[in-house]
């Protein structure tokens, strides 16, 4: 049995490798793969989905979603997918400029007419997007205060770095920032007349049947969503001996950069769609593989990460992280290749992230090699 830590009592619960794993392919040799990374790290709940040209290679699940009830993941459990979020946004943007909402290098001002101070004009969307504006960036702890706050929408949101000074002068350094993002989807809900989250539903997860993909709002119930876990002090990051709940936090300050809840298949599916022109065009495309800035030198597209896989072949990647969360998506054109993994829980040996980073693309890329062979 081992302990679990809440608020005001102990509990007893069940090993988090005591689960039944649902789902198909349960002989899957890449099932195996997944299970063993997850029972090594004593992780709560994993999902993890990998699909080849559009058929399903893995869709696993594993462990708890709440661990206290011992509820186990299942295929439509949601978890929040914190920094996953900013190709969603990125999308979003991508089809705006598409439809002539927006233009990529107006400045923001012309579209939040409060911010930045002064209205640079070098803080543009394309500044934005490649994280070269100077827009400020909170971590946590430092955004704890923020944590208790809501706040209506991407709008309003903007009032949590009103007052703060920018980290350089736009467009003259790489530096990453969530905020960046939120001020995108603020110029989105300017030129749209609508919240962010009902222009990314009707410009992307409909479009896709994303159905369990969405912005959470912690203010009315969340059918399916994970809970989250962590052997770290909220705070300070120090070892624990028992887990610790974490709590289900506002996220309303950032819903753009690392507000969304979705499911591995989900995020699996939502990548497919970057392999070739169909949802996006192709000119769509080669913006998401392309570099935004090179000078300043930035690694980033519209929400990803540009670069090449271990192979040497192309690559968009994104991760999110936050206490007890974790979540990665890869997609690699060139094999036609996706992979999504979701975790609930920081456990003592999982802090390097093995199950959503080095863990995911040993499975794809063992689905790879045995294609070739």
């Amino acid at each position: 049995m081992r302990w679990l830590l809440l608020p005001a009592v102990l509990l007893a619960v069940p090993a988090p490798c005591q689960a039944q794993d649902a789902g198909p392919l349960r002989s899957d040799p890449y099932r195996g793969m997944a299970r063993e990374v997850h029972e090594r790290l004593e992780n709560v709940g994993y999902q993890v989905f990998v699909s080849h040209r559009g058929r399903a290679v893995l869709d696993a699940q594993f462990g708890f979603a709440r661990l206290e009830d011992s509820v186990p993941v299942a295929r439509d459990t949601r978890f929040l997918i914190m920094s996953v979020t900013k190709p969603f946004t990125g999308a979003a943007l991508v089809k705006a400029v598409t439809a002539g909402l927006l233009d990529l290098d107006e400045p923001i001002g012309r579209y939040v007419h409060d911010y930045p101070p002064g209205r640079d004009p070098n803080m543009t969307l394309r500044s934005l997007a490649a994280h070269t504006a100077g827009a400020p960036h909170f971590n946590h702890p430092a955004r704890k205060a923020l944590y208790v706050q809501h706040f209506r929408d991407a709008t309003a949101a903007i009032g949590a770095i009103r007052d703060s000074a920018l980290t350089h002068d736009p467009g003259t350094a790489y530096e990453y920032s969530s905020s960046n993002y939120n001020l995108i989807a603020a110029a989105l809900e300017k030129v749209s007349g609508q919240p962010f989250a009902v222009f990314l539903d009707s410009a992307v997860l409909q479009p896709l049947s994303l159905g369990d993909t969405e912005l959470l709002d912690v203010q009315r119930p969340t059918p399916r969503l994970a809970r989250n876990y962590t052997l770290f002090d909220l705070w300070t990051y120090a070892d624990l001996d028992e887990l610790q709940i974490v709590p289900t936090w506002d996220y309303s300050f950032n819903p753009a950069g690392g507000g969304m809840i979705s499911t591995a298949s989900d995020l699996a599916r939502f990548g497919e769609a970057f392999l070739e022109p169909g949802f996006f065009t192709a000119d769509e495309l080669n913006l998401f593989y392309t570099l935004i800035s090179a000078d300043p030198e930035s690694p980033w597209s519209f929400g990803w990460f540009v670069g090449e896989n271990d192979s040497g072949t192309r690559q968009i990647r994104i991760s999110g992280a936050t206490q007890g969360v974790m979540a990665s998506l890869y997609v690699w054109p060139d094999e036609g290749i996706v992979g999504a993994a979701i975790v609930n829980s920081w456990t003592r040996e999982a802090r390097d992230g093995e199950l959503v980073f080095a863990g995911l693309e040993r499975i794809m890329s063992a689905y790879l090699e045995e294609q070739t062979n």
